[in-house]
């Protein structure tokens, strides 16, 4: 005799009626566990319904909808697959039967209905906001490294030779030696500083990735190379940091105590590698030993404001000395050699103190990216590129001016040597990501060009001013292929 299936919402127990019709929404009352529900067919047969199986063995799964209202018991669980179907993804929701056998039958009754108990959905786990991961803890992890003192001569020159290293670079299309030395140890890790020039030759450019390799102890029997990673880069200064990873890195030339304060005719040590691998000839070796000569401080070249930029030495520099130490009879570091003029013996080397500025983390000049134009507002996208290798500038901040005001700006830094604020620019938050600070900037555009301004808070907490710099913005179109920053690090 043909009947209707019914399924208690409570207890999931299957009701069957000997009715071919049950008016929608009539009450029903379970068996099992007398829950009073509606009644809603769940299907008409012809035939008595076989044996109830495990519900994982039915090959038939029927589809329903969740609905508002319905208890928390109705919906069991969720199968972990999906149905594509044209793109979209439909999930199918599973009823569990369980409880008692199917000869039960329902019993009519007049009780309302137990209202359900609604589960709310669960909510999605909230979007991570981008992690600000400059370091700003008041405390700098990087510190000056200070080594023994020397007993002797010899041993003051042994230590110098075992940290003054030699330098490779190649790329497709070059190949290029220098001179650098161990700065900084830490474990396994050695810093190596030399010059921007010394890995980023002139006669490649820029977007060429060069690989680096330092060799300690060259032209020995302990001589060992290794390659070099650049963890950071100053071309306006023309510095870089390299890092290696070795069992066995030299003692590093003391920056806790460096010659600060050079004058004229300061006794100086000039190590390096003068003529790169012409001077390994006959050696029997792989690479050419270290050369240590002696010269003199002959002048100090200052800028307008009477900053010390250039320590000029008289003595041999020739090239392949590039990146090389130069120290104080007592070694101490006094520069680090950079530049020759042809046919002389003047030389001249970055004074110490402007490598422990890069130390403690420098921001360079911002680069600007059209993005989009809304109405008269525009929006860009500012990269900073960071010279800071071990992570210790804690913000960078916008500062947007005139050009006029520039103008004042220039007379006051003149006098002082240090470059005034413009006003801030609200709103412009950077995130750090590698060595790059990027935030996103909106702007009026101005006819007479837009001056913006860097600060930022370096490892030893002091906050740095840079020059203010004019940028002109005659598209809003991003450059071809996308924004990027060079790989060569």
């Amino acid at each position: 005799m043909p009947g209707t299936t019914f399924i208690c919402p409570r207890c999931d127990a299957e009701l069957k009626v000997n009715r071919q019709r049950i008016p929608e929404g009539a009450k029903l009352r379970c068996a099992d566990c007398d829950a009073v529900f509606k009644a809603m067919p769940l299907r008409i047969k012809e035939h008595p319904r076989p044996k109830r199986r495990n519900p994982s063995e039915r090959s038939g799964i029927r589809k329903v909808k969740a609905k508002q209202g319905l208890s928390g018991g109705v919906l069991a669980g969720i199968i972990g697959g999906a149905v594509l179907a044209v793109g979209a993804v439909v999930a199918i929701v599973i009823t569990s039967r369980s409880g008692p056998s199917e000869d039960q039958q329902a019993k009519g009754g007049d009780t309302q209905p137990t209202p359900p108990i609604q589960k709310p959905l669960p909510k999605p786990p909230p979007q991570k906001k981008p992690t600000w991961t400059f370091n700003k803890d008041s405390s700098s992890p990087f510190k000056p490294t200070s080594t023994p003192a020397p007993t002797s001569d010899r041993e003051r020159i042994t230590n110098l030779k075992q940290a003054t290293v030699y330098v490779q670079v190649r790329t497709p299309v070059s190949t290029s030696t220098g001179s650098g030395f161990v700065l900084h140890r830490q474990g396994n890790e050695g810093y190596i500083a030399t010059n921007f020039h010394v890995i980023v030759p002139e006669t490649i450019a820029l977007l060429i990735k060069p690989k680096v390799s330092v060799v300690l102890d060259s032209g020995q029997s302990t001589e060992r190379a290794m390659p070099a990673e650049i963890v950071a880069m100053d071309p306006g200064r023309d510095l870089a940091i390299l890092k290696i990873q070795h069992s066995k890195i030299p003692a590093p030339i003391a920056l806790a105590n460096v010659h600060d304060d050079p004058y004229e005719t300061l006794g100086v040590l000039i190590c390096g590698f003068p003529f790169g691998d012409d001077l390994k000839e006959g050696r029997g070796r792989g690479n050419p030993e270290v050369t240590i000569g002696n010269g003199s401080v002959s002048s100090l070249r200052h800028d307008d404001s009477g900053k010390l930029r250039l320590v000029q030495i008289d003595g041999d520099l020739n090239p392949g000395n590039s990146g090389g130490p130069v120290v104080d009879k007592r070694g101490r570091l006094v520069g680090i050699a950079v530049a020759t003029i042809e046919r002389s013996s003047i030389g001249f080397a970055i004074p110490a103190k402007d490598l422990l500025r890069l130390l403690y983390g420098r921001a360079l000049d911002p680069s600007l990216y059209p993005v989009r134009k809304d109405g008269n507002s525009l929006e860009l996208i500012a990269m900073v590129p960071l010279a800071d290798p071990f992570e210790q500038i804690r913000s960078v901040s916008l500062h947007r001016g005139t050009v006029a005001e520039t103008e004042s700006l220039m007379r006051k830094a003149k006098k002082t040597g240090e470059w005034p604020l413009l006003p801030k620019l609200k709103d412009v938050h950077f995130e750090r990501k590698g060595r790059t600070a990027q935030a996103r900037v909106q702007i009026q555009p101005q006819r007479s060009g837009h001056v913006l301004q860097l600060s930022y808070v370096n490892g030893e907490g002091k906050t740095i001013v840079t020059e203010p710099v004019v940028f002109e913005l005659a598209s809003v179109q991003p450059p071809p292929g996308g924004i990027q920053m060079p790989d060569i690090m």
